[in-house]
This record gives structure tokens, sequence and C-alpha cells, in this order.
């Protein structure tokens, strides 16, 4: 594939879906808490779940099967700290 300056500068129209979506392009405080929140409180009681099954000796199955869910909700609050992260490094 070769470079095409012509395709750099011509202007193009932006599609209908991106006016749709342009409020979605800042971010809001409230509803980045209740997400967070929404994430973080189930967590920690799947984490105190887990070091109770342990404690009163239930099969390692039920830790592991409350660990699996752990970690998917630690998947969620990694990607919510971390994806706004490369977006103020490119600038």
């Amino acid at each position: 594939m070769s470079f095409n300056p012509v395709l750099i500068v011509a202007k193009v129209e932006k599609p209908e879906w991106y006016k749709g979506t342009a409020r979605y392009a800042q971010g809001d405080a409230r509803t980045a808490v209740r997400q967070l929140l929404a994430t973080l409180i189930p967590y920690l009681l799947l984490l105190a779940l887990m070091v109770q099954t342990v404690r009163h000796g239930y099969p390692y199955a039920i830790t592991l099967a409350l660990g699996v869910a752990a970690t998917c909700l630690f998947t969620r609050l990694f990607i919510f700290f971390h994806k706004n992260r490369s977006r103020s490094c490119s600038t």
C-alpha cells in the first residue's frame, strides 16, 4: 500500500453515527464513580467470601469458582483505571 497525500488533505464529512456518539466523547464523573463502586464492592465481597471458604474448610473448588468471578471483576477494574492513561500519554 502506497502513501497517498490526497487522502490526507481531502476533507470527508463525518458519518451520521459520529454525531450520535459525540456526547460520549467527554467523561462523566458520576457515572464513573457508580461504575467503580458497582465493581469494587462485589470484588471485595468475593475476596472476603473466598477467605471464609478457606477458613471454614469448604472444598477448594468453591474457592476456585469464587476466584474466577473475582478475576473477572479485577479485570474490569484494571481496564477502568488504565483505559484513559494511554490517551493522556499520547498527547
